[in-house]
């Protein structure tokens, strides 16, 4: 990138990387103004093929073979910028995973809902991962229903133990052990098992 307000020794109107390689100057000063503009040129966010023009940026370089097209109509959907779900689409997520629907499936019925895949705001992968954020947090209310299972459970089935504790209102742990695991410990003494989903 060139600015119009700057000069650079020796660059003839555009700057090159050979500017700087061998490059003798009259005096310290202009050495240092050099240098100034040159980190300037280096460390800025334009290229350094476009040229500031009043109206903004100008292209002066053009290679040819750089000269593509940056994507296709038909996959536009895929760029990132267009895989964004909207708001129906996670409210759809959510309440098909309430009824044990994949993500996938989600993403099937989506796209035949909408009228085709390039419709749909993301990809089966964007459903998958929002379902995965949906599925990790978990509220007081979903640990307090747990609890509210487990201590129903306690009263109508017979061997059935359950115990928690709690932090801060916060769970931070769970024990149960039904009838079966209850005869492997009296059993085998040193064998407990037990669920961690």
């Amino acid at each position: 990138m060139r600015r119009k307000d700057h000069f650079i020794p020796g660059s003839r109107g555009m700057w090159t990387s050979t500017n700087s390689v061998g490059h003798s100057f009259v005096g310290r000063d202009v050495a240092d103004s050099y240098w100034k503009i040159l980190r300037h040129i280096l460390f800025s966010s334009s290229p350094h093929w476009l040229e500031d023009d009043l109206s903004g940026y100008v292209n002066n370089k053009f290679v040819e073979k750089h000269n593509h097209v940056l994507g296709s109509k038909e996959n536009l959907h895929l760029l990132s910028v267009n895989r964004k779900l909207d708001v129906v689409e996670q409210s759809f997520i959510h309440k098909l995973g309430a009824y044990n629907i994949s993500a996938t499936r989600a993403y099937t019925l989506s796209t035949s809902i909408n009228g085709g895949y390039n419709v749909s705001g993301g990809t089966v992968t964007d459903f998958k991962n929002f379902k995965m954020d949906l599925n990790v947090s978990v509220g007081k209310s979903d640990a307090q229903m747990l609890i509210e299972k487990m201590e129903d459970r306690v009263k109508y089935v017979p061997n059935f133990f359950f115990d928690h504790k709690i932090d801060k209102g916060h769970v931070t742990g769970l024990f149960w052990a039904d009838e079966a695991s209850r005869r492997n410990y009296k059993e085998f003494g040193y064998i407990v098992s037990f669920d961690v989903t």
